[in-house]
């Protein structure tokens, strides 16, 4: 597989999996998604801030910073207090927006060349 092809894999790979959540949190209502089940301490609104969260501080700068950025409160990340439905999107929204790989960032990005890639398997 050369690096355009393997690119666009994981390209796929990303929104598929972003479409997925994005399903599953659609069919419950504001109250379910705040609500957590069984003996997780999380719910869906907590997952999906996390998540957010953790593609805002891992995918921002990613090519000139490493890692945690310094203005991320992951513990936070944790608590649903004071959020809506709306403000949870909002924090999702943003981290899959920075993490995307979009055809242009590549550009900016480290060559891909069309060496041996790793193999991708899908969900």
């Amino acid at each position: 597989m050369d690096g355009e092809a393997w690119l666009e894999e994981i390209r796929s790979l990303y929104r598929r999996y972003k479409e997925r959540c994005e399903r599953a949190a659609a069919q419950v209502s504001e109250e379910q998604l705040f609500a957590t089940c069984g003996r997780s301490p999380h719910s869906i609104a907590v997952l999906m801030k996390h998540l957010g969260g953790n593609h805002r501080s891992r995918w921002r700068d990613f090519l000139t910073t490493d890692g945690e950025k310094r203005d991320r409160d992951r513990e936070s990340e944790f608590s649903a207090a004071g959020e809506t439905a709306e403000s949870i999107r909002a924090r999702w929204q943003e981290g899959w927006r920075i993490g995307s790989p979009s055809r242009s960032s590549r550009r900016s990005g480290p060559r891909i060349s069309n060496a041996r890639s790793p193999s991708v398997a899908s969900p």
